[in-house]
């Protein structure tokens, strides 16, 4: 029949009663406890203790035998213990939770107490056994000044700010090369992850990048939304090299609640604010997606403004319209937030394929027409230009 150990840490009088003499341990089998970690690793230093017991085991009861570790800095306990009737063998594991211990090299030694009695004032005979330590912990990836082991972050910005919001500054393993960013569509602990519209190119509110000089840190940008809270995972990844010249890395999350408040006075924003797009004669057209930010409403329509020549050297397009939306009838249908491509037409079909436009650049306004819910209406202007190469 096999029974649990109950395994208590720290063995106080152990020692100060006289051994069980007629039950002793024997075949000790056990390892020093070593290894080098970084001080973020979700891993635990240990080391297996085996033994045999012999002698009068009536004298153990039906408890087993009690396993108390004597650990003066307090790293160390006992886990997973097991002891076999029949066999007279018990085992269990001596260990340290990596993420507590101090960055540093720490050395010493544990002393090992096997007991008939939970106070270990019956202690068997051959108890303690001494088993040593020497770890060494280097310091992990860490966003500092934040607390673990769920790292957040909240970050406002008004409605239409695409600035820096916040710079946190980075404990990196010993010998990093360098670190990458990774921003993800992300939820809250404890809720569904947020969804944002399925056709979203885009689907982080917060951009994310990483210097490593002159000091580690990672900056977090908001990005155009609309008003409401945002929620962002940055996965940020740490490429090191070991002394050895051997190659690792090593990852860590933080959850960013990004919150974006009404500016006031500013209903409609575009992303990007203008569009600039190059062809060479032989295409005859390209696009791209325009987002247009907004509380409510809808676009009702949109016209198009050809610029005339002027000093910087923009060119008259004439007839030839070279601007047009691709599909008008998803923009009218969208509530707000984002529009679909923006398509630029070198070559215009009238019947017959107009020669294209002359090499060099042009100019013009998109305007869309967006309603609100009032019933009122705003006109919402894009810069655009089309640079035709020769």
């Amino acid at each position: 029949m096999a029974a649990w150990v109950l395994a208590m840490s720290g063995c106080g009088g152990g020692g100060d009663s006289q051994a069980t003499a007629t039950v002793s341990i024997a075949n000790v089998l056990t390892e020093p406890i070593g290894g080098s970690y970084l001080s973020d690793d979700d891993a635990s230093a240990q080391t297996f203790f085996q033994y045999d017991v012999v002698g009068d085991k009536g004298l153990l009861k039906a408890n087993g035998v009690f396993v108390r570790v004597d650990d003066p800095a307090g790293l160390f306990n006992a886990h997973w213990a097991t002891f076999d009737w029949q066999a007279g063998r018990g085992l269990f594991y001596i260990s340290a939770y990596v993420p507590f211990l101090p960055v540093g090299s720490s050395q010493g030694a544990v002393k090992v107490w096997l007991c008939a009695d939970e106070q270990c004032k019956m202690p068997l005979a051959g108890s303690p056994v001494t088993v040593p330590y020497s770890i060494h912990v280097s310091p992990g990836l860490a966003f500092n000044q934040l607390s673990p082991p769920y790292d957040e972050i909240t970050i406002e910005s008004s409605f239409g700010e695409v600035t820096d919001l916040a710079a946190i500054p980075l404990t990196v393993p010993d010998g990093t090369t360098s670190i990458s960013v990774s921003p993800e569509l992300g939820g809250r602990r404890g809720q569904s992850v947020f969804v944002e519209y399925p056709f979203l190119e885009d689907k982080t509110a917060v951009a994310a990048r990483a210097e490593l000089l002159p000091t580690p840190k990672l900056i977090l940008t908001g990005q155009l939304r609309p008003v409401g809270t945002y929620y962002t995972i940055v996965t940020v990844t740490a490429n090191y090299a070991y002394s050895t010249g051997e190659q690792a890395q090593t990852t860590k999350k933080l959850v960013v609640t990004y919150k974006v408040n009404d500016a006031g006075g500013t209903k409609y924003l575009l992303d990007p604010a203008r569009l600039s797009f190059e062809v060479s004669p032989q295409i005859d057209s390209t696009s791209s997606p325009i987002k247009i930010l907004g509380s409510g409403g809808g676009i009702a329509s949109y016209s198009v403004e050809y610029l005339p020549p002027d000093g910087s050297g923009n060119l008259d397009a004439g007839p030839q319209a070279w601007l047009e939306l691709n599909d008008q009838s998803v923009m009218q249908t969208l509530p707000w937030h984002w529009t679909n491509a923006i398509a630029i037409r070198c070559n215009v079909f009238v019947g017959e394929k107009v020669e294209c436009l002359a090499p060099g650049r042009y100019e013009a306004i998109l305007h869309l027409k967006v309603w609100q819910a009032d019933g009122s209406t705003l006109d919402v202007p894009m810069p655009m230009s089309l640079s035709v190469k020769p």
